[in-house]
């Protein structure tokens, strides 16, 4: 399983079992966690508007292998966490990355906080974030 959260609930995604994996240009200050650079968004990126953010990320995910990806993160284990500073429902590039690996590894779930999950759901036209089926 592949989830997303943000660095400050680190510790309560450890604690629940998932392995940490930082897709920040740069993680917090003591993380000890994988860091997949991979993913990260450039330097000149982090001064961005939305937009031009968005645009340059994209051509950043369309030079790189997807199926490389999951296998490179499941090899980290089950359950892994991608990592980022933007706190739930703020524009963050780990949504992007979220709708650009749906189509290869199904579910993945935006942890937040850990009180309410989500999980990014692919609908016709687009994908979206939605809440989980009830169980």
């Amino acid at each position: 399983m592949i989830a997303t959260g943000n660095f400050s609930n680190l510790e309560k995604y450890k604690k629940a079992g998932y392995i940490p994996v930082s897709i920040a240009r740069y993680p917090i200050k003591n993380y000890t966690g994988v860091t997949f650079t991979k993913l990260a968004p450039t330097h000149d990126m982090l001064s961005m508007n939305e937009d031009d953010y968005r645009k340059k990320y994209t051509q950043i995910l369309s030079r790189i292998d997807k199926m490389d990806v999951l296998n490179e993160l499941n090899k980290l284990g089950s359950k892994i966490v991608l990592l980022c500073y933007e706190r739930e429902g703020e524009f963050c590039h780990r949504k992007l990355v979220a709708e650009w690996l749906f189509e290869v590894a199904g579910e993945i779930i935006e942890l937040g906080n850990m009180q309410r999950k989500q999980k990014y759901t692919q609908t016709q036209e687009e994908l979206c974030f939605s809440e989980p089926p009830p169980k």
